[in-house]
């Protein structure tokens, strides 16, 4: 899961590259997404967002930051890897 907010510039710039990794680990069975950790944040301005970002990876809303403090996440941009062996 990468933590992004759409304003951003930080997590903007590295959404290519994400984009990338998406392309080259979901083949292989590795799930990524992006979430999108604004609770304000509606879905029509997420669909904007990786319109205009080319976002390949799925994305999702936490309007109630329940993956946020799952997660641990404090910042944007945040990764965290969730493993089934944990």
């Amino acid at each position: 899961m990468i933590f992004v907010l759409p304003d951003c510039p930080i997590a903007n710039s590295y959404l290519p590259q994400i984009s990338g990794l998406y392309e080259e680990f979901e083949p292989q069975g590795i799930e990524l997404c992006i979430v999108q950790a604004d609770p304000t944040t509606t879905a029509d301005q997420a669909r904007k967002h990786a319109a205009e970002y080319a976002i390949k990876p799925p994305v999702v809303l936490d309007s109630d930051h329940a993956w946020v403090r799952r997660a641990g996440a404090t910042k944007t941009p945040d990764v965290v890897v969730f493993s089934p062996a944990c």
